[in-house]
């Protein structure tokens, strides 16, 4: 009888104990029996709406408008008309500078470039052409007389020997005619020689002088070549002196009454109307990621309230490797715009990209609340019944899904009322109560 009181009083026991954290679990908003073995859940109705997907990646602002002021002559600093941080439009000077200098040895080349024309103009004005063949046009007649006086000997000295021969003559009157024949010969042989000496010397002269103009007019060509040069060297550094574009001032490394430093700018402007983004994205994420697509853009120097959109450049073909706090990673390289850079949006700061790499509108969307899987990762959803009060375990196959929804593309339809928050114990045909409804 004892052990039977004793029975009764712990099945009395569990009993209350099970009404009280009945009630405590209805109060704190947990599935709770009611009515019976019906349990109390909330519910949300399918709706279409449009969902996208993202991933995120780190990156940093740059300016795609830029100017620095280099300059490859050290040049004393006259003047700086701009400050740091200023504002600046495209073509107002920011520096002056000395050109004192160059503008001299402009000037000296000039007058190297008239003295070598007016050498060229003389060697020109000699005719030596007309000289050469005044001098050889008398050599020449001198070998014709020559050529005659030969001819004219030697016809006498032929006429002597007949004459000789025939006694009509004495032997000196022959070796008379015939010396005369030998002096024509040799008188003949020194024209000849003397002409062609002559030419020879002409063409000598006249190839000197062909050289010495060859070389002037050389020289006259490097000397214009080094005004040229020089030029555009000056014309450079004017231009160099204005802001090519429209902006501010971010760097000034110049003082007045210094040189300028060579080696490296003199001055930064950046337009800051017209900026990119620079970011890394992980190699697990960046098969996703495609020219043209959107992206959201956050960062600490960004106001909250700002909305700062932009889009996909382009994918670098290549990858790199990045130390991080966890080692090394490898990450592509990824140009975004940025289309509202607005005040806050500054080069140089750093900011996440959330790149939308899948957007879809009109479609079924549903809670991820909604969503459990079986033990082989199937997904399906419970589906509530007002009609009888009960649920019924429904499979599903999804599309993209955002941080909170997920896209129906098999197992519902607009309208159907699927229950949040599945547990455990739920179960396909088990009573319910609906407590409370999401959106619809």
């Amino acid at each position: 009888m004892k052990k039977k009181v004793i029975i009764g009083s712990v099945i009395g026991v569990v009993i209350v104990a099970f009404i009280v954290v009945n009630i405590f679990s209805s109060k704190e908003g947990s599935p709770a029996f009611s009515g019976g073995n019906a349990i109390r859940v909330t519910t949300e109705s399918i709706q279409k709406g449009d969902i996208s997907s993202y991933i995120s990646a780190n990156g940093v602002v740059e300016e795609i408008e830029k100017a620095e002021g280099y300059f490859d002559t050290a040049l004393k600093v006259e003047a700086i008309l701009v400050g740091k941080n200023e504002k600046i439009s495209k073509g107002q000077k920011i520096i002056e500078v000395n050109l004192d200098d160059l503008n001299s040895q402009l000037e000296q080349l000039k007058v190297s470039k008239a003295t070598q024309e007016l050498s060229i103009k003389k060697i020109r004005a000699h005719d030596s052409k007309a000289s050469v063949q005044t001098s050889e046009r008398v050599e020449q007649n001198n070998v014709e007389n020559a050529q005659n006086a030969y001819n004219e000997a030697l016809k006498n000295y032929n006429s002597s020997k007949a004459l000789l021969e025939g006694g009509s003559i004495s032997q000196s009157d022959f070796d008379n005619a015939a010396k005369i024949l030998n002096d024509a010969e040799v008188a003949l042989v020194n024209a000849k020689l003397k002409y062609e000496s002559t030419v020879d010397s002409n063409k000598s002269s006249l190839k000197s002088e062909a050289l010495d103009l060859e070389s002037e007019q050389q020289t006259l060509k490097a000397t214009m070549l080094k005004i040229e040069d020089m030029e555009k060297k000056i014309k450079k550094i004017n231009d160099m002196l204005l802001s090519p574009i429209d902006g501010f001032v971010s760097e000034l490394n110049v003082e007045k009454g210094s040189y300028i430093n060579a080696s490296g700018y003199a001055y930064k402007v950046v337009n800051p109307d017209k900026l990119r983004i620079k970011a890394k994205v992980s190699e697990f994420n960046v098969k996703n990621v495609k020219p043209g697509q959107n992206a959201f853009i956050t960062g600490d120097s960004i106001d909250k309230d700002v909305e700062v959109k932009g889009k996909v450049l382009s994918v670098s073909p290549t990858a790199t490797k990045i130390a991080t706090s966890n080692g090394e990673e490898t990450v592509i390289e990824v140009l975004l715009s940025i289309d509202n850079a607005g005040g806050s949006v500054r080069p140089g700061i750093n900011v996440t990209c959330d790149i939308y790499t899948v957007e879809k509108k009109d479609v079924l969307v549903a809670n991820l609340n909604m969503i459990d899987l079986d033990k082989d990762d199937n997904k399906f959803v419970y589906l509530a019944n007002r009609e009888n009060s009960t649920m019924k375990r429904v499979p599903v196959k999804l599309g993209i899904t955002s941080d909170m929804s997920a896209e129906i593309i098999e197992g519902l339809k607009e309208g159907d009322e699927v229950v949040l928050d599945p547990q455990p114990t739920f179960k396909d045909g088990l009573k319910i109560t609906i407590t409370g409804e999401g959106k619809k």
